[in-house]
């Protein structure tokens, strides 16, 4: 008599027993950030960042485990300027004018409008110069706040934590009147956010991608604007999701944002954690789209190798992935 079916269940005994053993490891030592997944509305169960099966649980997991030497380049607002470059993305940009520690330090010609100071280590540390201008003392302020905060305490997004503050000056492109958000899986791009942030009707449309790779509108409505803007793409958003799909494939997921005016495109940055890890407020087809689309065997923890109790968390984890997909 084979002992095949013994050994098999040997093994996933050992499995469960080590994925259960993280998991409460996990959910322990970071009380404050399983209480934000658990009270997020699709959230109706313990989070499971061991073995993740949401979308937030994935979210969950990546900031855990996946210490993708990467992502800290990824997150610095400066050094993925250069990544970019590096790596054969001839992309427009904003153009950087000043780089610094201190906004004390900017020269006095750069104090005018058309200009935006900010924080490589954080999302949202924008000062816009326009006019009125604002008080050179409240940016100076600002500024050392942001070289001083550590972004990303909240939702806990460790690669923020590793990135050296700067403060830089970055022109302001007054023409580009919306965003293009692409949510990219490898060079799978199962949802676009398409915002008008910068029109005071703060309206927004939400694409999907289909079988064949082409964008078709939705009838969502983002939780993070009033009302849908009913606006078709414009012809530059092809070469956006090309774009995307090309940088999409080194990671295993990555929200690729880009600025537009409708016929010029500029890249704006890469995103490893939707506000901060978690999707609130997608739902139905779209969401099941995007949770089907990350394959966490892709990441850099499950494609390289680790060491220690890591390497038999992933082991255990691989195999049970492997098996939800059979």
């Amino acid at each position: 008599m084979s002992n095949a079916p013994l050994g098999n269940a040997i093994v996933a005994l050992f499995d469960h027993s080590v994925l259960l053993i993280v998991r409460l490891c996990v959910l322990f030592r970071l009380p404050k950030v399983t209480a934000r997944y658990l009270c997020l509305s699709d959230q109706k169960f313990l989070p499971n960042p061991a073995l993740p099966k949401s979308l937030n649980d994935k979210f969950f997991w990546r900031k855990v485990f996946d210490k993708n030497p990467l992502f800290p380049i990824v997150c610095d607002k400066l050094a993925v300027r250069d990544w970019l470059k590096e790596n054969g993305f001839d992309l427009v940009l904003p153009e950087v004018v000043w780089v610094g520690n201190d906004a004390g330090d900017i020269p006095e010609d750069l104090w005018q409008p058309g200009l935006v100071l900010k924080g490589n280590n954080g999302s949202g540390w924008n000062v816009f110069f326009k006019e009125p201008m604002p008080k050179r003392d409240d940016v100076i302020a600002r500024a050392r706040h942001f070289a001083t905060q550590k972004y990303g305490t909240q939702w806990y997004e460790p690669f923020y934590f590793e990135v050296q503050p700067k403060i830089y000056l970055e022109e302001f492109i007054e023409q580009a009147k919306y965003e293009l958000k692409f949510y990219t899986f490898g060079d799978i791009v199962p949802r676009v956010f398409a915002p008008y942030e910068r029109d005071l009707t703060q309206q927004a449309d939400i694409w999907r991608t289909d079988e064949d790779g082409l964008l078709y509108v939705s009838d969502e409505v983002s939780p993070s604007s009033k009302s849908r803007a009913n606006r078709p793409l414009p012809p530059v958003a092809a070469q956006a999701l090309a774009i995307a799909k090309a940088l999409g494939q080194r990671f295993d997921h990555v929200r690729v944002d880009f600025l537009s005016d409708g016929h010029e495109l500029w890249f704006s940055e890469l995103t490893l954690t939707n506000l901060g890890g978690h999707v609130d407020g997608v739902r139905g087809e779209t969401y099941a789209q995007m949770n089907a689309a990350w394959d966490l065997r892709k990441s850099w923890f499950l494609t390289t190798p680790q060491a220690g109790w890591r390497r038999i968390y992933a082991s255990a984890l691989l195999r049970r992935l492997n098996a939800r997909s059979a």
